[in-house]
């Protein structure tokens, strides 16, 4: 084809992708409609360790992709059949006790407790900052 011959092709082209809502980032990404990403929901994965020698905790919060949340804190190598407090901004909001080999953990599932990264979380006297992990 020669020059001439692109214009109308090009244009009719145009008009197709307009008319069907079409984007250029939508196209380059391989989507085969228009796409909506602003009100698609992400799943948001924050996670804090906190280590002191042989000791290590560990508090975790994550709201899927449906707005579903759950936190997650555990502890290895604590101290064995001892009570742990989880607290989020200084506030208790689980506890847990050890077994006999100072492993401890807690999950709550479909939770209202909402975290961000950057908040300072802790389990018993160990403390920690959520980060985000993906």
């Amino acid at each position: 084809m020669n020059k001439s011959m692109w214009k109308p092709v090009l244009a009719s082209l145009a008009l197709l992708v307009a008319s069907a809502g079409l984007t250029a980032p939508t196209l380059a990404s391989g989507g085969g409609g228009s796409s909506n990403s602003a009100s698609k929901k992400q799943e948001i994965r924050l996670e804090a360790k906190m280590r002191s020698g042989r000791t290590e905790a560990k508090v975790a919060w994550r709201k899927d992709d449906k707005g579903r949340q759950k936190v997650q804190a555990e502890i290895y190598r604590g101290k064995p059949n001892t009570k742990y407090a989880v607290k989020h901004k200084g506030k208790t909001i689980a506890a847990f006790t050890t077994n006999a080999t100072g492993l401890g953990r807690v999950e709550m599932e479909r939770t209202s407790i909402t975290m961000a990264a950057g908040d300072a979380v802790s389990v018993g006297e160990f403390k920690g900052t959520l980060a985000r992990t993906r």
